[in-house]
């Protein structure tokens, strides 16, 4: 199956190496990279692997002139769509750049027929508990639906039928959640359990209470699963963000 892969880069020159060519891997027919005003050497790392695995530039796209100032509120998901309104095929593979793939997602991207939007999951270098947690609670049935990791595939004529272009440019975080639900209403998705590699799974609180706030924001999800997962995953500043966007929306 033809499809793209879309990859935003800012200032990854250290992850590159490690996650670009296992874009290649996957054999895509294009690979579209998103250098958002680097300032490292990204450009220069992203360029040597590309001379390995595709020196005539014959599936690798580079966007470099990204602007500064956009009308999303989250600027990864502009990045993401910006990849994926410049792919040339309608399948598209979004990833991040650091994130280590997994060679057997090219064995299931020929179920975006029947899956339209396909999240895969991580796992997290070094291993934490969160990652062995997770792995052990992964035939419960409370997130079967709500399933994400940030690395997915969708089939843009779908997410152009479903998705609510205004609405994408009001979130603050949870591109893909969005993404999935829209679609997620007319028609069925897959989460597939698979061995990526994520080389960065330290989180500050920052970080978790801006989860929290999509949980509500952006998913609408209950309390009790909020609460669950933070539990599990022990993101407690999660809660706090999830509570501060729920009663300050009762509050307008």
């Amino acid at each position: 199956m033809n499809f793209s892969v879309v990859m935003p880069i800012h200032n990854e020159a250290d992850m590159l190496p490690l996650s670009l060519p296992t874009v290649y891997h996957l054999v895509p027919s294009e690979v579209i990279l998103i250098f958002d005003n680097c300032s490292d050497a990204s450009e220069q790392v992203a360029e040597k692997i590309i001379s390995k695995y595709d020196p005539q530039h014959r599936i690798t796209v580079c966007i470099n002139d990204v602007p500064t100032t956009i009308e999303h509120k989250e600027r990864l998901s502009y990045l993401m769509r910006l990849g994926m309104d410049s792919a040339f095929y309608r399948v598209v593979l979004v990833t991040a750049a650091d994130i280590m793939l997994d060679p057997e997602i090219r064995l299931f991207m020929s179920q975006i027929t029947k899956f339209p939007f396909m999240s895969f999951d991580h796992v997290d270098y070094p291993v934490n508990w969160r990652t062995l947690v997770k792995r052990g609670l992964r035939f419960l049935p409370l997130w079967k639906d709500e399933r994400l990791s940030g690395i997915y595939a969708v089939n843009l004529n779908v997410r152009a039928e479903c998705e609510d272009q205004e609405k994408v440019k009001s979130i603050e975080l949870g591109e893909d959640t969005l993404m999935q639900q829209c679609i997620q209403a007319k028609y069925p998705t897959k989460f597939f359990y698979v061995n990526n590699i994520h080389l960065r799974p330290k989180e500050d609180s920052d970080r978790q209470y801006r989860r929290g706030l999509s949980y509500w924001k952006t998913a609408k999800r209950g309390f009790f699963k909020t609460v669950v997962s933070a539990v599990i995953s022990g993101r407690f500043c999660l809660i706090k963000g999830y509570i501060h966007a729920r009663v300050g929306e009762k509050s307008f």
